[in-house]
């Protein structure tokens, strides 16, 4: 753990220098809107309901234990704690979303490896199929039938990474910027939303059988629409319970994105980090 340690403090140094422009960039792209759209998509299209009552029930059961446990046990020393170094009751105010961020990565890590995980590529493939996009689908997995009654198969690739330490350290590492009021936690969001973007698009990279350097390069390319993207989703998914829901809705709003980047639809040029 110490390497993933060491690398996730270099890389938020840096992250840290271009954070401002990153920023700029995230809401000149316009990609923070495919979470919204995201929702949008998922109401209104049963297909994608499926998967979501499959995965509801324990999900849920494990956000409310998470939710639970952490608010019991953290939020009153947190609180108590945040009060002396902020002078003041805003402590109380601090330690909410304090308390919610880690309990989102808890939640996250453990729903991603043994509930969700599954449920939500299906989403992010059915929303891809609907955009007459079964070609790039059946990279990864067995889509049969013609229009409507398109049913999936067997999935052809290996499963995604379920858990990545230099992920959980990296957003461990960064915790402590919610002890600034205000600034600290909106540069704590922006930080991890950088990462949250390009994960909701580890599908979409597989389906494209990208190497690590071409995943590399288009990541860094679309810098600000990822950021913007995985900023919003992460605001999202830090919402008690709602998590789960917008867990579903952010893997669509992701599949949204990724049917405009094929089909040429989304300005490219607005959206890479400008140079």
């Amino acid at each position: 753990m110490s390497n993933y340690v060491k690398s996730t403090q270099n890389e938020l140094k840096s992250q840290s220098r271009t954070a401002a422009q990153t920023a700029q960039d995230a809401v000149h792209s316009r990609a923070w809107l495919y979470p919204i759209k995201g929702i949008v998509y998922f109401a209104s299209h049963k297909s994608c309901w499926g998967p979501f009552a499959k995965a509801l029930p324990p999900a849920l059961a494990m956000s409310v234990g998470v939710l639970g446990f952490m608010f019991g046990l953290t939020y009153l020393p947190q609180a108590a704690f945040l009060s002396i170094i902020n002078f003041g009751p805003i402590g109380f105010i601090s330690a909410v979303p304090l308390v919610l961020s880690e309990s989102y990565i808890i939640f996250q890590t453990l729903s991603k490896a043994y509930i969700l995980d599954g449920s939500t590529t299906e989403v992010f493939d059915r929303v891809l199929v609907e955009r007459q996009l079964q070609s790039l689908v059946a990279n990864g997995r067995e889509v049969k039938g013609e229009g409507t009654t398109k049913k999936f198969g067997k999935v052809l690739m290996s499963p995604l990474a379920k858990f990545s330490p230099n992920a959980v350290a990296y957003y461990l590492l960064t915790l402590p910027l919610n002890f600034i009021p205000v600034v600290g936690t909106v540069i704590f969001f922006l930080l991890n939303g950088a990462k949250t973007g390009p994960a909701l698009h580890a599908r979409y990279f597989q389906l494209k059988k990208l190497n690590s350097t071409e995943k590399a390069e288009a990541i860094k390319k679309r810098r600000g629409a990822y950021t913007g993207m995985g900023t919003a989703a992460l605001l999202l998914q830090v919402v008690p319970v709602l998590n789960i829901f917008f867990s579903f809705t952010n893997a669509a709003g992701a599949a949204l994105f990724a049917a405009d980047l094929e089909k040429g639809t989304n300005s490219l040029e607005q959206d890479v980090r400008r140079q």
